[in-house]
């Protein structure tokens, strides 16, 4: 069980990122600090980049 989890958190960390970034900027939305909400509307939109590429990593492949 220990182990699946941490693959699953290997495989979908760059995923949790990118939710944890997208939830903030819509929770502070209303705040006049637009430098920040800037850096983490990028921090949502790369990570959520590179989450596909890790998912593409650890797909199996077939032979």
């Amino acid at each position: 069980m220990i182990h699946s989890v941490g693959a699953l958190l290997e495989r979908y960390s760059a995923f949790i990122m990118a939710a944890s970034c997208f939830f903030t900027v819509l929770a502070s939305w209303e705040t006049e600090q637009w430098t920040i909400k800037g850096i983490l509307v990028a921090g949502a939109i790369i990570c959520s980049f590179i989450g596909i590429s890790d998912v593409k990593k650890y797909k199996p492949r077939r032979n």
